[in-house]
């Protein structure tokens, strides 16, 4: 009898499933897609888009769709979508915008990713045996609502405060901070005014002693940018700082700036590579005499960086080079490098880099007394140093069924 009880359980678990019917199957190929969006709601793409096959890989797909955003003016997201054509659809190109408001719910952004993913695969499914299927309506619209003026100006505003607390019987840790701002953006112009703080608290037991330890930073900026054309803008900042890591009482900086971008600015959500000069005049005050005697200076610094950012086929590159010296003594200065890859290299292999290096030679508000182990160990005291890098990189690599687009949330993901 056992023999039969132990039969039925392995149908259950290995059997029990038919397989599945003509009847199941699409009578006609399924368009491939490729979706590349980081900040998309996958599951939900596949349930909406039940006529096309997601496919993992670029070389199996009809058709690629990049989706990137940026954020608008009112604090807004713009979403870009680039359609392109591969294989038989090689020169079909396509691009749609759409933005959401500032307080869009995420089913409604959701939604008109997927509803713009729709509209732009349509060229595409006209083109193969599928478009016998496809039924093209017009949603019943009232008269268009007239265009209302904006009160507020395009002026947007916003808060933030936040705290993390952690603790147990001999120790305790305590984290605030917060920012403000103001913001105006046109076209023409880009206004923002905003200040910010923090506050870090530790205590230790240990034997019989107790150790304590606070550090705390605040500032504000003022920023004002103008566009001179699709390539041009000019900018002027100033702004004040204190931070007790770093030594500064009171910092205060403001100077003019000059950009310019290779490519369009209306292109940036596919490609930018911005040239930037900032002249700085900053006066600093320090909270504990420097390692070069001083306890207040006033300095000129400049700064130039180039910043490339690329989204293409085969991934995403963002490259960050950055100089900067005083110029009452060239030899004070620093240069940065930032990078950040996302590479497909073959056929389920991708590559994925990011990293920064820093050559520090401009570190003047270091306090002549050093810092001791307390300060040292819990990082409240910002230390001489030439250099300053961290560095990761990954590989992914993925085989098997060409096709992603059954959606199961049974336990979770796995």
């Amino acid at each position: 009898m056992y023999h039969i009880v132990i039969a039925t359980v392995l149908w259950l678990l290995l059997g029990g499933i038919t397989p599945t019917s003509a009847a199941d199957t699409a009578t006609e190929p399924k368009l491939n897609l490729k979706l590349v969006c980081e900040h998309c709601d996958r599951d939900y793409l596949q349930e909406e888009i039940p006529w096309v096959n997601f496919v993992r890989d670029r070389q199996n797909a009809d058709v690629q769709v990049i989706s990137t955003r940026r954020r608008t003016g009112g604090n807004g997201r713009e979403y870009t979508l680039t359609f392109t054509g591969l294989g038989d659809f090689d020169g079909l190109r396509d691009t749609l915008s759409f933005i959401t408001p500032p307080a869009a719910a995420w089913e409604e952004t959701r939604s008109q990713v997927a509803h713009h993913i729709k509209l732009g695969l349509v060229r595409y499914l006209a083109r193969t045996p599928q478009g016998r299927q496809l039924a093209v309506g017009w949603s019943d619209m009232a008269a268009e609502t007239p265009r209302t003026e904006d009160s507020w100006d395009h002026w947007v505003f916003s808060a933030r405060l936040g705290s993390f607390i952690r603790g147990q019987e001999s120790s305790d840790h305590i984290s605030l901070w917060g920012n403000v701002s103001a913001k105006r953006v046109t076209a023409a112009n880009k206004f923002e005014l905003s200040g910010w703080g923090n506050y870090n608290y530790d205590r230790y037991d240990y034997d019989d002693d107790t150790y304590t330890s606070e550090s705390s930073s605040h500032g504000g900026t003022v920023a004002w940018a103008k566009s001179l054309g699709d390539h041009w803008s000019t900018g002027l900042w100033t702004g004040v700082s204190s931070s007790t890591y770093s030594n500064i009482a009171l910092g205060v900086r403001g100077g003019p700036g000059l950009e310019y971008n290779i490519y369009p600015y209306s292109e940036c959500a596919r490609h930018q590579l911005r040239l930037t000069y900032i002249l700085n005049g900053r006066s600093f005050q320090y909270n504990e005499e420097t390692i070069y005697f001083r306890m207040r200076e006033l300095l000129v610094e400049h700064t130039l960086n180039a910043r490339l950012e690329l989204v293409r086929d085969w991934g995403s590159v963002t490259m960050d080079l950055s100089g900067s010296q005083y110029l009452h003594d060239l030899t004070k200065n620093e240069v940065s490098l930032f990078s950040d890859f996302s590479l497909q290299l073959v056929r389920g292999l991708s590559l994925s880099l990011e990293g920064q290096v820093s050559v520090i030679h401009n570190q003047l508000s270091l306090p002549r007394q050093g810092a001791d182990l307390e300060e040292v160990l819990l990082q409240r005291r910002q230390l001489s140093t030439q250099y300053d890098f961290w560095f990761s990189f990954g590989f992914r690599y993925t085989f098997g069924s060409i096709y992603s687009s059954v959606v199961n949330p049974r336990f979770g993901d796995w």
